[in-house]
């Protein structure tokens, strides 16, 4: 329906998954008008955008852009990292891989020996760092580390053989994209039988490029389609109504994010007026700030 009376455009870049190319699509964004960034792929490109973003915004008082992260989840996005224009709406390794780990313990697939195998860069290193503190936690041990690199494996197998020769009986992974589908498949064709614990399973097209490799491995997501209960079922059927298909893999996140974002540019809508960008910013502030006030109230009326 538009805003204040004006249609939306949403006007798509391809940054080739470069920091390079990322950087010059979001100047050529900006020359275009783009006034809100929403971007989704992986945390080094979030990270080139974050950067850029700000260092813009000090540059362009009264003129900035808002940047929303919707799918990175490198830790780092609301720690050293974290800046006023940048709103992150994507979980992290750390909240992700507490509750793996917590569900494999309760369930008996966490075992006692665990292999951890990530990706050598931010999240990955996140991932690794997860691992190590939540494994620990559970009573098991780390018998092995590994940090490759990020989309350039072909054959994952002498990883496998490293995890072999370490006699693990569980692996856990942050592992997407490729690098997941050929790693699973690598387990399989040696016929190595532990337990897989990952969270991006459902990265589209991977479950099926798995194939048997993929069975009784286990993954945690954010989103749920069992959960919710009316509200959550309404979304699910709205969401494919529009799209097609049920939300999955980082789909939900990108969706509720955009609907923030809708929510706090209803709060500040001027009849005819321009969208003031700061004023779109402290809007999603203070609704953070009033709903941690309000969780953190209830949970003290809960403790006496």
């Amino acid at each position: 329906g538009g805003f204040n009376g004006e249609p939306i455009v949403v006007t798509e870049y391809d940054s080739l998954n470069q920091t390079a190319g990322a950087a010059e699509k979001l100047k050529a964004a900006i020359a275009d008008g783009a006034r809100i960034i929403i971007q989704s792929t992986n945390s080094a490109i979030t990270a080139q955008i974050s950067e850029d973003v700000r260092k813009y915004n000090l540059r362009n008082k009264g003129k900035e852009i808002l940047f929303m992260m919707e799918g990175s989840e490198a830790a780092e996005f609301t720690a050293d990292k974290c800046q006023f224009w940048a709103f992150k709406t994507a979980s992290n390794p750390f909240i992700r891989i507490k509750a793996l780990v917590s569900a494999m313990k309760d369930t008996g697939k966490l075992g006692s020996k665990v292999y951890s195998i990530n990706q050598n860069y931010s999240y990955g290193v996140d991932h690794e760092k997860a691992q190590a503190l939540y494994v620990k936690e559970a009573g098991a041990q780390i018998v092995g580390s590994t940090l490759h690199d990020t989309a350039k494996i072909q054959d994952f197998s002498p990883y496998v053989a490293q995890i072999k020769a370490s006699g693990a009986d569980t692996i856990l992974s942050g592992n997407w994209g490729n690098d997941i589908i050929l790693f699973m498949r690598a387990l399989g064709d040696a016929g190595l039988k532990v337990n897989v614990g990952n969270t991006s399973l459902d990265t589209t097209g991977a479950l099926s490029a798995m194939g048997p490799s993929a069975l009784g491995a286990v993954l945690v997501k954010l989103y749920n389609l069992e959960a919710g209960g009316k509200a959550g079922e309404t979304f699910a059927e709205d969401f494919k109504a529009v799209i097609g298909h049920y939300p999955y893999n980082e789909e939900p996140t990108t969706a509720f994010g955009t609907l923030l974002l809708g929510e706090a540019l209803k709060k500040v809508s001027q009849p005819g007026g321009k969208v003031d960008i700061k004023a779109v910013a402290l809007a999603r502030v203070n609704e953070v700030v009033a709903r941690t006030a309000h969780e953190t109230l209830s949970g003290a009326r809960g403790n006496f």
